[in-house]
C-alpha cells in the first residue's frame, strides 16, 4: 500500500473531471486550449469532445481570431504551454441536431453559443491575466467551481496478480 497526498495537482484534475461530467449532462461539448493550438485548421475547424463522441465545428468567422489568440501559451513555451483559461465551450443545445449517435452542426451556429471556462478548485482566484483577458473577450467568461473537501491523503494499493 501506499499513500498519495492531496495537492494541487489532484484538486485540478478531480476539478475538471466533474466539469466533463457536467458538460456532458448539460450537453456542451468542451475543447482544452491546448488542443486548439496543437489543432486549430486553417478552415477554423475544431473537433470538441462529448463524452467518447469528438464533433466537428466550424468556428463562426467573427470570433476566430478572439479563438486564436485565447489559445496562443501566455508563457510563450511550447514545450511547458500555459494558457489563460482551460476550456472552450460550445452548446450543443440550439445549433447541433442530433442525428443518429452524430451531432451536425447546423449553419446559424452564434458565437452566444460557446463560452470559455475556467475550472477552479477550492478557493482558488482567477488570476491577473485571466481577469485581463475576461474583459476583452466577446464570447464571455464563466468560472466553473468545484468546492472539493478531499481527504488529505488516498490509500492505494496494488492487487497483485492472480
Amino acid at each position: 500500500m501506499t499513500r498519495l497526498q492531496t495537492n494541487s495537482n489532484i484538486q485540478g484534475h478531480i476539478g475538471e473531471l466533474v466539469f466533463e461530467h457536467f458538460c456532458q449532462r448539460n450537453k456542451y461539448a468542451y475543447i482544452s486550449l491546448d488542443e486548439i493550438y496543437r489543432t486549430f485548421t486553417p478552415e477554423n475547424i475544431l473537433r470538441f469532445r462529448f463524452g467518447d463522441r469528438r464533433i466537428p465545428v466550424r468556428i463562426p468567422d467573427d470570433i476566430v481570431d478572439e479563438v486564436r489568440r485565447f489559445s496562443f501559451p501566455i508563457n510563450r513555451d511550447d514545450h511547458k504551454p500555459n494558457y489563460v483559461y482551460d476550456f472552450l465551450t460550445v452548446s450543443l443545445m440550439s445549433s447541433f441536431t442530433l442525428t443518429g449517435d452524430r451531432y451536425i452542426q447546423e449553419p446559424y451556429l452564434s458565437k452566444k453559443a460557446f463560452n470559455w471556462i475556467e475550472v477552479k478548485t477550492g478557493k482558488a482566484k482567477l488570476s491577473p491575466a485571466q481577469r485581463n483577458y475576461m474583459k476583452t473577450s466577446g464570447i464571455g467568461v464563466q468560472v466553473f467551481r468545484i468546492n472539493t473537501d478531499l481527504p488529505h491523503t488516498f490509500d492505494v494499493t496494488w492487487e497483485p496478480k492472480k
